[in-house]
Order: structure tokens, then sequence, then C-alpha cells
């Protein structure tokens, strides 16, 4: 929610309180139920389900929502987060969308890496083969620039993603120094030795470190 209202501020200048209340509670709701066990279809049916159960036991958290006659518009903001994301022009939909691609500026690429192939692994040796398929690939560019939609999400990503980069080069040159020091300090094979350096120089030359 705190991504989805960072894009919304620094992207969308005219947007009201109400667009904005919108768009926080979308956002809090849109995962609620999300199981490995389901396809995202079902899932984001799922959410909906419990958004309404919600509203029926909850009536005053929303009532700002039921007079405005936004509550549908709200369930459909969380529609638009199923992957693979449609296409839309609705502001609040593409901004729920870049917040939901955006999770590494939380975290790590590799955090979110790891956790997409967890669900595409799940996926191929599930009954829902065909999740595998819908979902953006595993990748540690995830997600890609042209995958976003407002203008400062592509323009953070883009920073985001040359300083994740070079620390995540740097962490696998180190790696690779290690091993080399510990090849020659166990007293290893000079062939075993041999080929620590030669992966410690394919490290250098593939993930090069800004200095």
């Amino acid at each position: 929610a705190k991504r989805a209202i960072e894009i919304a501020e620094e992207s969308m200048k005219d947007l009201t309180e109400l667009d904005l209340d919108m768009l926080e509670f979308a956002s809090y709701f849109h995962d609620i139920g999300w199981s490995y066990f389901k396809s995202d279809a079902e899932n984001v049916s799922y959410t909906i389900e419990l958004c309404g159960e919600y509203a029926k036991s909850h009536p005053s958290d929303v009532k700002v929502f039921m007079d405005e006659g936004v509550w549908d518009y709200i369930l459909d903001i969380i529609r638009s987060t199923q992957f693979p994301h449609n296409d839309t022009w609705d502001t609040l939909c593409k901004i729920i969308q870049d917040a939901d691609l955006t999770e590494c500026w939380g975290g790590s690429s590799f955090e979110s890496y790891e956790k997409l192939v967890k669900e595409e692994e799940f996926a191929l040796k599930s009954k829902h083969r065909s999740y595998a398929s819908s979902r953006y690939k595993p990748s540690l560019l995830f997600p890609s620039i042209d995958a976003l939609n407002t203008k400062y999400a592509k323009e953070k990503q883009r920073e985001y993603y040359e300083a994740y980069k070079n620390s995540f080069a740097k962490e696998i040159e180190d790696w690779a120094t290690y091993k080399v020091y510990k090849s020659f300090k166990d007293g290893l094979s000079s062939e075993k030795n041999l080929r620590a350096l030669e992966a410690l120089k394919l490290v250098r030359e593939l993930f090069p470190v800004e200095e």
C-alpha cells in the first residue's frame, strides 16, 4: 500500500483524497486469501469474496465508499492485479499494477526472483500448469521497465536496478574471491586452484563492478 501511495503521489498530482483512499484500500486487500494452491484467477476471485464479507461485517469502514458509489470500482482495481496484468487506461489500476510488480523496492530483486521461481515450480508440479505459463517468467531483472505503467515507477525501477546490479555483482565477486582463497588455503590440487581462478575471471567479466 505504501508503494502504491508513493507512486500515486509522485505520478499523479491531480488525484483526490477519495482516489487515494480507494487505492490504499485496494492495495491492502488485493492479496488477502492468496494461496500457492490456487491460480491467480482463483486467488483474485476469492479476494473479491473476502472483501464482500469484510464490507458486510465492517460497514462503517467502507461507508464512505458505499456513499460515494465507488465500491464496485474498488473491486475492479483489485481485479486489475490478476496476472498477467491486462492493459488498462484507468489511472488507479495502472498505479496498483506497478505497486504489485515492484515488491523488490522493499527487498531485493533476488528475493523476488526466488519467490517467482518457487511459484512457477509449484505451478508446474500442480494441476495449475496454465498458471505457470501465464505468469511473468522468473528473472533477476523482474520487473522489466516495459512491464510498468507510470513514468515514476519506470524511472525508480531503472535507478533501483542499476544500484542493485552493482551490489549483486560485488557480492558474486566476493564469493568467487573467497573460493579462490579457500582453494589455495586448503591445499587443493593445482587443477582445482586453476578452476577457481578461471571462475573468478569469468565472474569479473560477466559481472563487472562499477567503482
